[in-house]
């Protein structure tokens, strides 16, 4: 690692550590600029793609939540591509993204970093983890669900509760986004576990069929780009920093919540979360939908976020599309996006 690198790297911990100092007040002040530029930084990105608004939306979403997001369709759908250009559109230098290809053979140096010898010679086992899984900002796993067992537990962990475990010692890592991709849902039940530590499983797919002429279009230039080693994806309205105030904002307005019945129905009316609850009851008993308790909390967090990012304090139906994503098993999404839609529009009806 270079010295260039090191200074980079050095001055984002310290950013990292600054956003905690920042009082609701403040960020309340900045929000509206905050979110304005997250809407711009959506757009600015969607412009690369076909037909990925939403996803990128989504995506946006995630990453301001720290919530991790599962991309699922077949090979060729810029799955890769769209996580690619959203690390690199923050402002964030290579060192600090981290992407990989997973397999059945993957080790798991390859993710966490080479053993230290010198640490071993004196009995400690740990790691060299520079640049690696833990400790960048941003990270993109392909083929997440082919991982095998050695490496399978440590997902588990970093996924839910941010930790990585060394020498007997639960550490916290710095990764603070992540992203993941696969062809389809496992119907293995030794991932289930993995599988469940993605709130949001939207699929993505081909679009040739409904958008040849803008597919070709993109594609082309996107040929220009690589031939003139051009990024204009890169350097966004939206900086990581700003992606952390914003998340930082609602880890405050959320504990204001939890103590104030008023603040948290005037937030989320009572009519939108009774019929968020009707909706995860017919997907429970129609479809056989397991729904966590601790996925009930994770939602409402998503659904707050997208309403902040549209600019409203206060969460309504369409909000709750994201419910759409909650397929659980190969196959599922269709079932679910529909019986999700169509609650949704007999809401908009009665209402």
């Amino acid at each position: 690692m270079n010295e260039a690198t090191d200074q980079t790297i050095n001055h984002q911990e310290m950013l990292d550590r600054k956003v905690m100092d920042f009082t609701f007040e403040q960020l309340d002040r900045e929000l509206p600029d905050l979110c304005r530029r997250a809407r711009a930084h959506i757009q600015g990105l969607a412009q690369w793609f076909v037909d990925r608004d939403e996803v990128i939306e989504i995506a946006m979403i995630c990453a301001i939540l720290g919530e991790p997001l599962l991309l699922l369709g077949p090979p060729g759908t810029a799955k890769s591509q769209l996580c690619s250009r959203f690390a690199e559109s923050l402002h964030l230098s290579s060192s600090q993204r981290f992407e990989y290809l997973l397999t059945p053979f993957t080790e798991p140096s390859e993710l966490f970093g080479p053993v230290d010898f010198d640490a071993l010679k004196q009995g400690r086992f740990v790691r060299r983890h520079q640049g690696m899984l833990t400790h960048v900002k941003v990270a993109f796993l392909d083929e997440v669900f082919r991982a095998n067992s050695a490496i399978l537990n440590s997902l588990l962990s970093l996924l839910n509760e941010g930790k990585y475990f060394e020498d007997g010692q639960a550490h916290q890592a710095e990764l603070s986004i992540i992203f993941a991709a696969a062809n389809q849902l496992p119907n293995d039940q030794t991932l289930t576990a993995l599988s469940d530590r993605f709130i949001l499983k939207v699929p993505v797919h081909h679009t040739h069929q409904t958008h040849w002429d803008e597919l070709l279009h993109k594609g082309l230039e996107a040929e220009g780009h690589k031939a003139n080693q051009l990024a204009p994806w890169q350097n966004g309205p939206l900086q990581f920093f700003d992606l952390l105030k914003i998340r930082r904002y609602l880890q405050l307005s959320f504990s204001m919540e939890a103590s104030n019945q008023q603040i948290r129905d005037r937030i989320f009316p009572p009519e939108v979360m009774a019929l968020w609850r009707r909706i995860l009851s017919a997907l429970e008993l129609d479809l056989n939908l397991y729904v966590s308790d601790r996925k009930i909390i994770r939602l409402y967090r998503l659904f707050r976020t997208r309403a902040l990012l549209h600019g409203r304090a206060t969460v309504q139906r369409d909000d709750l599309y994201l419910l759409r994503y909650l397929a659980q098993r190969p196959n599922e999404h269709t079932f679910v996006s529909e019986r999700v839609d169509r609650m949704l529009q007999l809401s908009n009806l009665e209402a």
